[in-house]
């Protein structure tokens, strides 16, 4: 099931808006990144694709709202760094 699907299914469903955490606490990303993590294998630092992209496509598509979220990343080394991103797509 690709973003286009979800954004349809969701739209259906009537839901108002997204709320995606587009980061794991350990730092995996859902989408390509160039950063390296200290603290995962080289092969499983992040997605392969821009799930986080093509998924803002599909629910603008549709006209629902949109929050992506990063939680605490526990990779920093002296401490873990709050990196909270809120992005709302309006209508």
């Amino acid at each position: 099931m690709g973003p286009g699907r979800v954004g349809q299914d969701l739209a259906r469903c009537r839901a108002k808006y997204v709320v995606l955490t587009a980061k794991h606490h350990d730092g995996f990303t859902l989408w390509p990144s160039s950063t390296p993590n200290p603290t995962l294998a080289a092969d499983r630092q992040h997605a392969s694709r821009d799930l986080v992209g093509e998924l803002t496509a599909a629910v603008r598509k549709q006209g629902l709202g949109w929050v992506s979220i990063t939680p605490v990343d526990t990779t920093g080394r002296l401490c873990p760094v709050l990196s909270v991103k809120l992005r709302t797509i309006r209508r």
